[in-house]
């Protein structure tokens, strides 16, 4: 390997671990917003302005896919809208940190619905680490014999990203890569608008902290974020940009303990441990699907 492509390949790494502690600092940011918002207020805000920005950049992105591509894209930008909407739903009933991590459970079951729908195989890998992370699962969720409402909507979340991805997997074209992700975001603001508007939205951000939060989610969780990542799957293996991936719900649980919102218990480590065994398994399966964590959205 030459010297630039290790420098670029380093390059890359650095760039998506960033992207990852700017995702699992999200957590942190939207249940401070939600204080003050509702959830399809906050969702209207952050993807019409994420939308408006990739639209502003280039125009006519939307306008090269064909008819099936743009069918694709709106199916696509649909499962996201829903996955936030339940993830932001789930955040206002349980924690940053639990939210985190039972969000990145979507890397365990994306494989399943992988082999269940593209008829591709399950390895024994998968299975273990379904073990695994039911058991993460509970040690983070469960309070008593009982798991909060919030969770359950969480895990719902994690349903729907992995649908998301393995939707990806199949539609996904490294020529349509800016078109597709533009189309999503805009599916994505206009399912946010709708429902806001339901509602008597989208109500005007309380004060200059909020609009800042939901700035930043725009223009760097948003729009950076999942831009950035499409870049970087060019430029790395979708195993090692996986295993970098697991790292959003580990800076999920250092904001919320960092930030004193949450609590560092010992159930809390046990069961974050438990999901990150799971996810390196499944992500270092030999039987691995190709294009599992095809993530440019």
């Amino acid at each position: 390997m030459s010297r630039f492509a290790i420098r670029s390949s380093t390059a890359a790494t650095a760039l998506l671990i960033f992207v990852t502690f700017i995702w699992g600092f999200t957590f942190v940011t939207n249940q401070y917003v939600l204080k003050y918002m509702t959830v399809a207020d906050l969702m209207a805000w952050r993807f019409t302005i994420a939308a408006l920005v990739m639209l502003l950049a280039r125009p006519k992105a939307i306008m090269t896919l064909t008819r099936n591509q743009l069918a694709h894209g709106t199916v696509l930008g649909l499962l996201l809208g829903l996955g936030y909407l339940a993830q932001m739903v789930g955040l206002k009933g349980t924690t940053a940190t639990a939210s985190g991590f039972i969000t990145g459970m979507f890397v365990v079951i994306t494989p399943l619905i992988s082999g269940f729908v593209l008829k591709q195989p399950i390895s024994r890998y998968a299975w273990i680490s379904v073990g695994l992370a039911t058991v993460g699962l509970g040690l983070i969720a469960l309070k008593g014999t009982e798991v909060s409402t919030g969770d359950s909507i969480t895990l719902i979340c994690a349903f729907l990203f992995a649908c998301h991805i393995v939707g990806l997997s199949r539609w996904s074209q490294t020529n349509i890569v800016y078109g597709l992700t533009t189309l999503q975001l805009c599916v994505v603001a206009v399912f946010s608008l709708t429902l806001s508007l339901i509602k008597g939205g989208p109500a005007v951000p309380p004060n200059n902290t909020a609009w800042l939060c939901i700035v930043l989610l725009a223009l760097f969780a948003s729009c950076l974020g999942f831009f950035a990542q499409t870049w970087v799957q060019s430029k790395v293996s979708s195993t090692r940009a996986a295993i970098i991936l697991t790292m959003e719900p580990v800076f999920a649980g250092i904001a919320g303990v960092s930030i004193g919102t949450d609590q560092l218990t010992k159930r809390l480590v046990a069961g974050a441990l438990c999901i990150l065994v799971a996810m390196y398994l499944v992500e270092l399966s030999p039987h691995k699907p190709d294009g599992v964590l095809h993530l440019e959205i």
